[in-house]
């Protein structure tokens, strides 16, 4: 039976991992994170981590709870015109999978996955990143100055380091 619950964790854990990734290329190609790859990610927690070594209690103290107050920080966040909706709802189910313990690794990963993005996409909206990327079809609406930045990229970067630690 040990086998049985580690396979079934494994499998939330491998398909976590491709909602994230889905998660990513959506808002890279149409700057939209659909709203099912969040609600995704917390259904999957919830078996991934009570068949692995989290309790109940551990579950709804530390990873609900700490998605919850990401997510409510995210709504103020939101609200200023900060963050986009996707990005608020994305950073706060995968909070939830770090829990307290690596809640503030993972947010300054993903701090710094943002500011290496950022960086990347000044390069390449720049004039010579623009004439050297102009003919691809995906890269044309990435490196458009006027294009918002894909903040996904980040967020699910830095998630793809701690999901796999937070259970």
């Amino acid at each position: 039976m040990p086998e049985l619950a580690e396979t079934a964790r494994v499998f939330c854990l491998t398909a976590a991992v491709a909602a994230v990734g889905y998660a990513v290329f959506t808002d890279l190609r149409a700057r939209r994170i659909p709203n099912w790859v969040p609600v995704c990610l917390i259904i999957l927690l919830i078996p991934a981590a009570l068949l692995g070594e989290v309790g109940v209690k551990a579950l709804l103290v530390d990873h609900l709870a700490t998605g919850l107050l990401v997510l409510g920080v995210g709504i103020c966040v939101f609200a200023m015109g900060w963050a986009g909706g996707g990005d608020v709802k994305l950073i706060a189910a995968l909070a939830a999978w770090a829990g307290w313990e690596l809640l503030l690794p993972y947010l300054f990963a993903t701090a710094l996955l943002g500011g290496a993005l950022a960086l990347l996409l000044l390069l390449f909206r720049s004039r010579y990143g623009r004439a050297l990327f102009e003919r691809s079809s995906t890269a044309a609406g990435i490196i458009k100055p006027d294009e918002e930045v894909p903040y996904a990229v980040a967020i699910g970067g830095a998630a793809l380091f701690f999901m796999i630690r937070s259970l």
